[in-house]
């Protein structure tokens, strides 16, 4: 068979600048779902980048899947369940502050993330409202 018979349906990994972007984007979107928490600003935190990262291949990986084999690209809202999804697998997020130990808000983070993302992506498509 020659080898380059299933080329075009190799995955081509998703550029380091696109991953470095998204990091941050999660970073702010965290830091700020704490403050909406009621964290202290100067609560002590953990990131793993590393499944971060992971999540984030995968849910790239995802997307080529459905392009590839349905010919679709998948809507903000399915992409905003997918990191979902990997957040709460991977668990990327930690609180680490020693005042925090036993709050349930601090064990849970990676849960709150999670809905948080998929409400803000749904506020943001206008899928739902927020209160105001």
């Amino acid at each position: 068979m020659p080898d380059n018979r299933n080329k075009n349906l190799r995955y081509e990994r998703i550029p380091l600048e696109k991953i470095e972007e998204l990091i941050q984007l999660f970073y702010r979107r965290f830091v700020s779902l704490l403050r909406l928490k009621g964290f202290r600003e100067d609560t002590d935190f953990h990131v793993s980048f590393f499944s971060l990262v992971d999540a984030i291949v995968r849910v790239d990986k995802r997307k080529a899947y459905y392009r590839c084999f349905h010919d679709m690209e998948i809507n903000e809202c399915k992409e905003a369940a997918l990191y979902a999804y990997w957040i709460l697998k991977l668990r990327p997020f930690t609180i680490t502050d020693k005042a925090y130990i036993k709050n349930v808000d601090a064990c849970n983070i990676n849960e709150s993330f999670a809905i948080f993302v998929i409400a803000f992506v749904l506020e943001k498509t206008e899928r739902i409202r927020a209160y105001p």
